[in-house]
């Protein structure tokens, strides 16, 4: 059935993009799927809020469990 989410990954060692800048390598990664325009535009103030947030950005990088990840969307997305 159709749905709406904005999902977050954490690789173990970093993805890297350009090994003459490992400024770029990256750790975690988000994809959005909507099911609708309005259900899209929430995603994206969302992972906006997020990517604002660089305290947010280093504690995502260095989650170990969902439950910890659940942790952080109650404290700093209202879950």
């Amino acid at each position: 059935f159709p749905y709406t989410t904005l999902f977050r990954s954490r690789f173990e060692q970093p993805v890297i993009f350009d090994p003459e800048d490992r400024e770029k390598d990256a750790r975690v990664f988000f994809a959005l799927a909507a099911v609708d325009e309005d259900a899209h535009i929430k995603n994206m103030r969302q992972l906006f809020k997020i990517l604002s947030n660089e305290e947010l950005l280093e504690k995502l990088a260095h989650v170990s469990s969902p439950q910890e990840l659940a942790m952080l969307d109650d404290q700093y997305l209202g879950g």
